[in-house]
């Protein structure tokens, strides 16, 4: 029963701070790659949430079955019989009208996630900046309306002229 403990003074408020920051028996190393598994369980999550929202893509249209064949873009539905693993890599980073790259980190996003990567998944994004997700209901290119479903993105993004904006064929 917690009424029958001996009464303990409470720690001052620094040092409290300082075990909580520094729990006994981690180095920093160890803190370190905590933090690190616990970013990527964090992706991870992130990564199946969308997968359940829209829009998920026209990789529902133009699916692989076949986690080998890289004969097929996942995301445009480009097919080439030429491609192997790194013509498909290079596609993505290049020329898939699905994606862009993010102009602060670099990394390949798909274009209908671009403003919440820019907030929640950007390496060299500004905590401090106040920045919301807001609605993927237009293109973070150009601005336009969109229809928030995969229709509405494909319409946009991969059937001509398609988003004015976009720097990719």
């Amino acid at each position: 029963e917690p009424d029958s403990l001996p009464d303990r003074q409470a720690a001052p408020a620094s040092r409290k701070s300082l075990v909580q920051s520094q729990p006994l028996g981690r180095s920093d190393s160890t803190r370190d790659k905590t933090a690190e598994i616990d970013a990527l369980a964090e992706q991870i999550e992130e990564l199946n949430r969308r997968k359940d929202q829209a829009p998920p893509g026209p990789q529902a249209a133009a699916a692989v079955e076949d986690e080998d064949d890289f004969t097929t873009c996942q995301f445009c539905g480009k097919q080439d019989p030429t491609w192997d693993e790194e013509a498909l890599d290079k596609h993505y980073e290049e020329s898939c009208p699905w994606l862009t790259c993010c102009e602060k980190c670099e990394q390949v996003v798909e274009i209908p996630f671009l403003r919440e990567h820019a907030v929640t998944d950007c390496e060299a994004r500004d905590p401090s900046d106040g920045a919301v997700v807001g609605s993927n209901a237009s293109c973070p290119l150009c601005g336009e309306a969109i229809d928030p479903t995969e229709g509405g993105w494909t319409a946009h993004l991969l059937v001509a002229p398609g988003c004015p904006n976009n720097t990719r064929p």
